[in-house]
């Protein structure tokens, strides 16, 4: 079977992932997108398969947002990427003009007090 992902490799790269999105927005649109994202998170996200956590971080001077979510797999996220609901809400974003990052982390690990 063809790889889905330029650098995915099943054996080595199966399992949860966390997906993290950075957004540097003006401070007149950060409060306001914070709420959006955590509203399709509330909305949205928490009713599709695979998700399961997500997190909305503004910075605490209001010209950035994070979005980190949690995944069964990588499969699952990008199958949501389809949901029409997020795809309006990523599409709006992105033609704001913000500067964007995301990135893709396997979990390797996670450790938590007793």
């Amino acid at each position: 079977m063809p790889r889905q992902f330029s650098q995915d490799d099943s054996a080595a790269n199966a399992g949860a992932i966390v997906h993290v999105w950075v957004a540097s927005i003006s401070e007149d649109e950060c409060t306001a997108c914070a709420e959006r994202l955590s509203s399709l998170m509330q909305e949205t996200l928490v009713d599709l398969p695979g998700f399961l956590e997500g997190q909305v971080l503004e910075a605490d001077d209001r010209r950035s947002v994070v979005i980190i979510t949690h995944w069964k797999s990588r499969h699952i996220w990008a199958q949501a990427q389809w949901n029409e609901e997020v795809g309006r809400t990523l599409a709006a974003l992105f033609q704001s003009g913000a500067e964007m990052v995301d990135t893709m982390y396997y979990v390797r690990s996670v450790i938590r007090p007793a």
